[in-house]
């Protein structure tokens, strides 16, 4: 067996006939390293795309809400009427509706009406019969409950389950 030097700091093993002997394998060593960066390579590629689609794509998460992203607005519901003395000694007769979002479920609010009920009778008799017809009273009473209906019913991904109230009965009667 020859030995030939085919390039600076390389060594050849050949046979006895000249012709470079090859490795078993049927390749010389630097392809097979050639081929195995490539492979490692194409694996780390396919493994990110996999990662983006199953991240993005498919496990799509779900939509966090907040003060410049609120849920929109989907079904409404309605608080049984309620006949409440307010502070002065004068009745209110009123039907409140909520404006649900698209995070409330009308089953998670529906367990929650007592609770509800009671907030309304609660804020509503802190009031007088002058200060409810004063311009702008209705307004802040429907504010004022909004913000107790809200601490009632917690907010879901970051998002309130009630955007606003209506009142779709309101019978003021004097003391």
């Amino acid at each position: 067996m020859a030995v030939s030097v085919s390039g600076p700091g390389t060594r050849q093993s050949t046979s006895a006939a000249g012709t470079p002997k090859v490795p078993e394998g049927g390749e010389e060593r630097p392809k097979s390293k050639k081929m195995l960066l490539i492979l490692v390579v194409l694996i780390l590629v396919a493994l990110a795309g996999g990662y983006f689609v199953v991240t993005k794509v498919v496990m799509k998460p779900p939509p966090h809400y907040g003060p410049n992203n609120p849920p929109p607005s989907a079904a409404t519901y309605s608080l049984p009427s309620e006949t409440v003395n307010l502070s002065d000694g004068s009745l209110l007769q009123v039907t409140v509706v909520l404006q649900l979002t698209t995070v409330a479920s009308a089953v998670s609010v529906s367990k929650l009406n007592p609770q509800m009920e009671n907030a309304l009778i609660q804020d509503c008799g802190t009031w007088t019969y002058s200060r409810l017809l004063a311009p702008g009273g209705k307004a802040m009473l429907s504010s004022q409950l909004l913000h107790s209906f809200q601490a009632i019913l917690k907010p879901v991904d970051g998002g309130e389950q009630v955007t606003s109230v209506y009142f779709t009965a309101f019978t003021l009667q004097a003391a």
